[in-house]
């Protein structure tokens, strides 16, 4: 007994689904927001272990930096595509 993969619901459902994500978190935005929290608490890590109290300093603004830089790219276009879910249309119960 074989059965077609592309005819059962269940499958095709799930298909759907992983297309919805597949662009999650992969944008100019997002890795630059990500990029800079990483790097400044690289900064802050190295910092605490030479004692320096101003490069600790140093890292928490350059990490928080990222946050409106993210923002502020997201705005300009460069984020994340909008899904259908996210312009009014109910996500579906499951």
């Amino acid at each position: 007994m074989s059965t077609d993969a592309d005819s059962n619901p269940i499958v095709q459902a799930r298909r759907e689904e992983v297309e919805d994500h597949i662009d999650h978190g992969h944008s100019v935005a997002g890795w630059t927001g990500a990029g800079l929290g990483l790097l400044g608490s690289a900064i802050a890590s190295v910092a605490v272990v030479l004692a320096l109290v101003w490069l600790f300093w140093v890292g928490i603004v350059v990490m928080l930096l990222g946050l409106p830089a993210g923002i502020i790219l997201s705005r300009a276009g460069k984020g994340q595509k909008q899904h259908p879910q996210q312009h009014g249309k109910p996500t579906p119960v499951r």
